[in-house]
């Protein structure tokens, strides 16, 4: 038996591949991660889609198809895999309704979260360890500077730190 994954061409996809090729070795059945370009990814699936062609196997679908994947008949309908194997109690909430549900409050799922746009921060050690920038924002938050846990302290280290006449502008993605 052999099976096909469509996807974009970027890292996450060649992961992938280097995880299929595990799943390979252990099960004997070939798995091939295909990849296209960004710019392309979205019109190559939806024409493969809309010609119900059989050149995938799986597509790594954007979360913003779940709609028209569901509804034009172009995703399988994952409800009893996806509760059976109770996915939904090992991913956040949000990523199940946002990246798995479709329509919204259903309980119907279309596709099983691979990859979640996560942001990931870093920030100015020597800042966060500075006495006189601690004493600053205590007095100023009536908290201590430390690495922000919610998007209010985040928004306030930001400010804290944006000071753009000394080149310092509190937060950058």
């Amino acid at each position: 038996k052999e099976l096909t994954i469509f996807w974009a061409e970027w890292d996450p996809a060649n992961y992938l591949q280097e995880l299929v090729n595990d799943y390979t070795a252990e099960t004997g059945v070939k798995v091939t991660v295909q990849t296209t370009p960004w710019p392309d990814f979205q019109t190559k699936a939806f024409t493969e889609f809309n010609a119900h062609g059989d050149a995938y196997d799986m597509v790594v679908g954007d979360s913003q198809w779940l709609g028209a994947g569901s509804t034009q008949g172009h995703y399988v309908d994952l409800t009893d895999f996806f509760n059976k194997h109770k996915l939904g109690d090992v991913m956040a909430p949000a990523t199940v309704k946002y990246y798995a549900e479709y329509p919204g409050g259903s309980g119907k799922y279309w596709a099983i979260p691979l990859e979640g746009d996560a942001i990931g921060w870093s920030y100015r050690k020597d800042w966060f360890e500075d006495p006189k920038e601690k004493e600053a924002f205590k007095a100023k938050y009536n908290y201590d500077l430390d690495v922000p846990k919610t998007y209010a302290q985040l928004r306030d280290i930001a400010e804290f730190f944006h000071r753009p006449d000394q080149k310092r502008y509190g937060v950058a993605i």
